[in-house]
């Protein structure tokens, strides 16, 4: 009965993922919460919960975050002690609730509540190359991940005749997956603001293969425009391509490489801007495909897990450079 009045109610709803670590002594009359929220979704004119060891929550509107401390419009009400502090976000359940009855006693309810006071945490400080910014995070391996390669098709069949094709674009569809395992609210809340970067489908990024794609044969001098490889047949299966060049220092190059010539033990690819500095084989740690990639939906799913950690699977398909 309680769920006809709740199912388009607006819900004040705690991200738990964000819940504090610390506890908190929360007096009534305090018009100040102290608080690391750098890596939480707290925002001026917002609402932060203060847990207390009972499960209750109390609510209160916040008027001005700072990174080490919230301040609140009104004082707080009520002494909380040993409290853990939480950001709330208001919801609705647009598709209503839905119940699972069994043998038991119990009756499970579950519902999906859409927040509506989100904002806009776009940050990507990525390095650039070529207008777009390069992701640099390693990616992880969570159960399977499959790629697909397919040419976008006009089918023509009338049901009587030979079924007619026409090819939509002049390149394959590439679709990629990578995976993101994260440890610590720091760490996931820069993937969430590298996702708002995104803005969905629209913003295309590099990320590179982190293979040992090429193997250099020569020291690469520094103004070489000209780097031999062991052949990998380039000319039958690549025509240009962009590869990372990471130095067993750490340090990266990103180039385009425009053409490929063959030499006497193996290839010599051409790269748009020389090094700037002697480079010898054995200080490469390894060079790499870059992919220019986007994401292939609007929507990304984050699995929050216990102990602070979250998995993140995304599907990206490649897009001409």
């Amino acid at each position: 009965t309680q769920a006809i009045g709740w199912s388009h109610r607006v819900f004040s709803v705690p991200v738990w993922a964000e819940l504090s670590l610390d506890t908190h002594d929360v007096l009534a009359g305090d018009l100040r919460i102290d608080i690391d929220t750098r890596y939480s979704d707290y925002h001026d004119g917002g609402v932060v919960g203060v847990l207390g060891d009972d499960g209750r929550i109390q609510a209160y509107e916040i008027d001005t975050v700072f990174d080490d401390h919230i301040e609140l419009k009104r004082p707080a009400s009520f002494e909380t002690l040993g409290a853990r502090i939480v950001p709330l976000r208001f919801a609705r359940a647009l598709d209503g609730f839905t119940f699972e009855r069994d043998g038991s006693a119990y009756i499970r309810a579950k519902a999906t509540l859409s927040a509506y006071d989100t904002r806009d945490l776009a940050y990507d400080d990525w390095p650039s190359y070529r207008g777009a910014r390069v992701m640099l995070d390693r990616h992880a391996m969570i159960g399977s991940l499959s790629d697909r390669v397919s040419w976008p098709l006009d089918v023509f069949d009338n049901g009587t005749g030979l079924i007619e094709t026409e090819i939509q674009t002049s390149w394959a569809r590439n679709r990629m997956g990578i995976g993101f395992i994260k440890q610590g609210h720091e760490a996931i809340w820069q993937v969430r603001r590298w996702l708002h970067a995104r803005k969905g489908r629209w913003k295309a990024f590099y990320i590179p293969t982190w293979n040992r794609d090429l193997e250099v044969l020569d020291t690469i001098t520094s103004a070489a425009l000209g780097i031999n490889i062991r052949s990998i047949s380039w000319g039958v299966y690549l025509d240009e391509a962009d590869i990372m060049i990471q130095l067993r220092n750490g340090t990266r190059f990103f180039r385009h490489i425009s053409g490929v010539t063959a030499i006497p033990d193996g290839e010599q690819i051409t790269i748009d801007n020389s090094l700037g500095q002697e480079v010898a084989p054995d200080d490469i740690d390894f060079i790499c495909f870059l992919y220019l990639v986007r994401l292939d939906a609007d929507s990304v799913t984050i699995e929050h897990r216990p102990a602070q950690s979250a998995t993140i699977s995304i599907s990206v398909i490649e897009v001409p450079a």
